[in-house]
Order: structure tokens, then C-alpha cells, then sequence
């Protein structure tokens, strides 16, 4: 079965927050596949599977992933 993951770990093209929400088996392919994505954008780096949040789906929940505050 498919989780959500989330990512604001990773270096965009901009000094500002980044952030992703993946969908995967796991956490190592999710870190996988936001490699493979990010690489395709031209910010080429190692995602590691400890980055990847899993989201809960057992509850209605909301995630902000970047509010634009430094």
C-alpha cells in the first residue's frame, strides 16, 4: 500500500524553503523517486530516506510544508 511522505530538506533553486510531498511504498523509494525528480529540475543531490515524513492517514491531519517565514 501507497503512503504520503513529505520533504523540506532538500536545496531548491532559491535560498528560500523547499519542500515536496511524495507518494511511495516506502521511504527509500520515496527518497528514490524526489532524487530522480529533483535531478530532472537540474538540482542534482542525495535525498536520504531519513528526510521523507510520513504523513498519518488514520486521521484527518494538515501539514504545512512552507509558510514563507524565515
Amino acid at each position: 500500500m501507497n503512503k504520503v511522505f513529505t520533504n523540506n530538506e532538500f536545496i531548491g533553486h532559491y535560498p528560500v524553503g523547499s519542500s515536496a510531498v511524495v507518494i511511495a511504498i516506502d521511504r527509500i523509494q520515496a527518497a528514490l523517486f524526489l532524487q530522480v525528480h529533483l535531478k530532472a529540475r537540474g538540482l542534482n543531490q542525495k535525498v536520504k530516506p531519513s528526510d521523507m515524513k510520513e504523513l498519518s492517514m488514520d486521521f484527518v491531519t494538515v501539514v504545512i510544508l512552507n509558510d514563507g517565514d524565515y
